[in-house]
């Protein structure tokens, strides 16, 4: 079997995608509608319960806080589109590698996290001598992976045990399943408390109260002067309005319901609440000329503001700081230190809201 293409190659994109973050999904809908299965993103990303993945972690970098994705979520989003997902784990890579290249040769796919930090890569190819090549995160050209011996394999960035588990992937069949909204799934997918019975991945999807309330302690605290973590607070609040936009986009379409109604009403209100803390952390206004940054930083209450490109940090209002998305403006006070927690708090709150319609 060689190289993917046409819809192969899309499913490719979309394993090789899947733990950076929401592009997972993007991908994940252009194959469905490649094999001419008419589904949204929103679809997708609400019913396999990656709207409510949301994690947390002050040790992780913003880098790695984009790649927490909870992998049980898009194996829901393969299932929800008739995708027959098989997981397996395998401690021999001999054994391994042989059984990659009897799935192959019958069209399926097999995906692993074989590169680092468990990141899952889809292997394409196996030659006589078993040894796998795969596309991913870090290798979107296919690469050769070659046993190394005791149970691990050999990949760019190093070596990984191959029985962490592994999933087959058969497109074969593919079809939209009956994947309408109900309150017994939706318990399901986000209740912290359950795991789902018919996957042994590990890290499924559990929603993110805890989360939004480690977010609102470490504002109310002030760790702020911390640039990582600004950045990682930032990729938490863009995820949260991502993901509840999804949901409010996919529940307004969902007819006459009253109980759904006001989920979604629930759903709009913590998108909201994401999005405007998501711009207080990095504020885009006033990001063209200096005047227009100091009228932003006077007229509004967010604390970081994009930087003026190819303007000097002598004629900005603020220390300069440097983030992964490019150089900002931190312009911190007690008033707006203030504004913030108290905007993280409603977040919490919003979430608690949709959290108790959800598990009763």
């Amino acid at each position: 079997m060689g190289p993917l293409t046409s819809s192969s190659a899309l499913l490719a994109g979309w394993a090789s995608d899947v733990r950076a973050g929401t592009m997972g999904f993007h991908a994940l809908t252009g194959v469905a509608n490649a094999l001419g299965i008419n589904v949204s993103l929103e679809d997708l990303v609400t019913v396999s319960g990656e709207a409510f993945a949301l994690g947390w972690s002050e040790s992780l970098s913003a880098a790695d806080l984009t790649s927490l994705r909870r992998e049980s979520t898009w194996l829901n989003g393969a299932r929800a589109l008739g995708m027959q997902v098989e997981i397996h784990q395998e401690k021999n890579p001999g054994l391994f590698a042989r059984k990659v290249r009897d799935q192959l040769s019958l069209g399926r796919f097999v995906v692993a996290p074989i590169f680092d930090y468990g990141r899952l890569g889809v292997i394409n190819w196996v030659d006589e001598n078993m040894c796998l090549s795969a596309v991913g995160p870090d290798c979107l050209v296919s690469k050769p992976t070659p046993p190394a011996g005791d149970g691990m394999l050999r990949v760019p960035g190093g070596t990984v045990a191959v029985a962490d588990g592994y999933a087959i992937v058969d497109v074969s069949q593919a079809a939209i399943s009956d994947y309408g909204f109900s309150y017994d799934r939706a318990r399901t997918m986000v209740a912290s408390y359950q795991r789902s019975q018919d996957s042994r991945w590990p890290q499924d999807a559990m929603f993110g109260v805890m989360a939004a309330e480690a977010v609102a302690s470490v504002i109310r605290r002030e760790m702020l002067a911390d640039t990582d973590m600004i950045a990682r607070l930032l990729v938490f609040a863009e995820q949260t309005e991502f993901g509840f936009e999804c949901v409010e986009r996919w529940l307004s379409r969902q007819g006459s319901d009253g109980a759904l109604r006001r989920l979604g009403r629930q759903a709009r209100s913590v998108r909201a609440a994401a999005g405007e803390l998501a711009e207080r952390l990095w504020d885009r206004n006033g990001h063209r000329s200096p005047r227009d940054l100091a009228r932003a930083v006077t007229s509004r209450k967010s604390m970081v503001f994009e930087m003026p490109m190819d303007i000097s940090s002598q004629h900005v209002p603020g220390q300069v700081i440097e983030l992964p998305r490019g150089r900002a403006v931190i312009v911190q006070s007690e008033r707006r230190l203030s504004s913030l927690a108290r905007l993280a708090d409603l977040l919490v709150t919003t979430i608690k809201n949709v959290d108790r319609q959800l598990i009763g």
